[in-house]
């Protein structure tokens, strides 16, 4: 079992798969990455971004491991930021921008995201 996966310590022992897919690490982690993707897409509809971006975004975000996103947590001592940079690692420069917007599009107005 891939500890990511585990709610508590007594999983070892009483471990179900169904609950686990929603409520573990790897799910917590997994839900972060659908947020983000949301956020992209939004982005999308409104005209801000292509869909070229989306996409790119969208398979960052399914390649994310929660692995990964805990060591640059290690490093950098926040969740968030530490999927942000994890998902910027893997798209390109015209991408980046669009990932996680509260940090990255502050040029663009409150109001184009409703």
């Amino acid at each position: 079992m891939d500890r990511f996966d585990a709610l508590s310590p007594i999983d070892f022992r009483y471990w179900d798969a169904t609950v686990a897919s929603c409520l573990s690490e790897n799910a917590f982690v997994r839900y972060k990455a659908v947020v983000e993707f949301a956020l992209v897409t939004a982005l999308h509809r409104r005209g801000l971004c292509d869909g070229g971006v989306v996409n790119e975004i969208g398979a960052a975000c399914d390649a994310v491991r929660t692995d990964e996103v805990y060591e640059e947590e290690g490093r950098i001592r926040h969740d968030v930021r530490a999927l942000v940079n994890r998902i910027c690692a893997r798209v390109s420069e015209q991408a980046r921008p669009f990932v996680e917007t509260h940090e990255s599009m502050g040029h663009l107005h409150p109001h184009s995201l409703t």
